[in-house]
């Protein structure tokens, strides 16, 4: 049996180049192996690197050790001349996302805390992690936003909820934390 599916199940697909353990933590070296990708903007395919470049992604630990995937990513040009965004960089399904620091799988885990606990109880909860308040905070808004506003709280200042608050009871109670945390953040809390 293959120790890489069972224990990195979501670099499959990836090209291993190096494991380093170094203290208390690993950097896996990581490289993708794509022959073309798709436009961000016009989901138009192209094969042609514009450029390469090392992305840093924290992941969840592993045997204690926190792990650091150091994954080579190439930019793309766009073969579309009316797109608006002339290079693109490639994003692994699963693995990343637009401006991430940290994996899917990482963020889903702090994304659970973010919810559960709020900013400053989450802080304390993810230190381990080396994981700010403020980051919690911007993960609970980033939730809420996929999530929806339909109190429009999002805009300017923090409001309570209209009434009735939102179909779905969890939906209110996320919105209740959300404002309780980010009143917090703003008195300096």
């Amino acid at each position: 049996m293959e120790v890489t599916p069972a224990l990195l199940p979501h670099l499959m697909g990836q090209r291993l180049e190096a494991v380093v353990v170094r203290g208390v933590g690993v950097r896996i070296d990581a490289a993708t192996q794509t022959v073309r990708a798709g436009c961000n903007a016009c989901g138009t395919w192209s094969t042609t690197v514009h450029s390469r470049y090392v992305q840093r992604l924290a992941d969840v630990k592993l045997g204690g050790h926190g792990v650091l995937v150091a994954l080579t990513v190439r930019r793309f040009t766009c073969a579309n001349a009316g797109c608006p965004r002339q290079t693109f960089v490639e994003q692994v399904p699963g693995l990343t996302r637009r401006h991430a620091r940290h994996t899917v799988l990482a963020a889903g885990d702090l994304e659970a805390v973010a919810v559960a606990l709020g900013g400053r109880p989450g802080s304390r909860l993810a230190q381990r992690l080396a994981v700010s308040r403020m980051t919690l905070i911007r993960m609970i808004r980033r939730c809420r936003s996929v999530v929806g506003d339909a109190d429009g709280a999002g805009r300017g200042r923090l409001r309570p909820p209209s009434w009735p608050p939102l179909r779905d009871p969890h939906l209110f109670f996320l919105n209740l934390l959300i404002e309780r945390t980010s009143e917090g953040a703003l008195r300096g809390r």
